[in-house]
């Protein structure tokens, strides 16, 4: 698709991170390097001011809090204790909360929310690849985004549905991505910038993707 001709440009992107709950870790294969990406991602964002959306679906305990995410990267966060707040209007940097029982993203707040900051780009990581992640991204793609789903940065209960949906929201008109790669296209020409926030990454990046997919299933670079 011609959108994805253009670098993504920071200032009219969101990342957003799908359903991410701590107490599905043990049940997602390779959680924990897929929140290592995650976790990653929301580095970038903080450095770039690039607005960041979470969404949880039907959180079993009333708080909110994505998995390790260090407390200076929670990014203006509302209050992370027994709260159930609508969606905040996003301000670089922030990263809001929504809670949700659909099986997409795409509820009527953040569908307001990204009319209201006319973003052109969404950068989407999270769980479950085929299901959550796999519907969100069918959705913004037909809202006229454009989408990249981040391979080291999406995972599901089954390990074998992963490369099935990439392969699908690749067929969708998604760009299916690394979370090294769309940082490096993102700072652009900030290079300098990015070689500080990604020193000793490219091990992890490596280590996700091993973990997460088999090689034959990885995109290509």
């Amino acid at each position: 698709m011609s959108s994805f001709l253009r670098v993504p440009n920071p200032r009219n992107t969101v990342l957003l991170i799908c359903d991410v709950q701590e107490r599905l870790r043990a049940a997602v294969h390779g959680f924990d390097a897929m929140n290592g990406s995650i976790v990653k991602m929301i580095q970038a964002a903080k450095l770039l001011e690039m607005r960041v959306l979470a969404t949880e679906q039907n959180p079993k305990a009333p708080e909110i809090g994505l998995a390790d995410i260090p407390e200076n990267l929670y990014l203006g966060l509302i209050p992370k204790k027994k709260v159930r707040p609508t969606v905040p209007l996003l301000s670089p940097p922030h990263l809001a909360f929504s809670w949700w029982a659909l099986f997409s993203m795409m509820t009527p707040e953040v569908e307001s929310i990204i009319a209201e900051h006319k973003f052109e780009t969404a950068i989407l990581v999270g769980i479950e690849s085929h299901v959550c992640v796999l519907q969100t991204a069918l959705s913004l793609l037909r809202s006229g985004l454009g989408v990249y789903v981040l391979a080291d940065a999406v995972s599901s209960c089954n390990r074998q549905e992963v490369p099935v949906a990439l392969s699908r929201m690749r067929q969708a008109g998604a760009v299916v991505s690394t979370s090294e790669s769309i940082i490096f296209e993102l700072l652009e020409p900030e290079l300098q910038a990015h070689l500080e926030l990604d020193q000793g990454e490219k091990s992890s990046t490596a280590t996700a993707l091993g973990t997460l997919l088999d090689s034959a299933d990885k995109p290509n670079s």
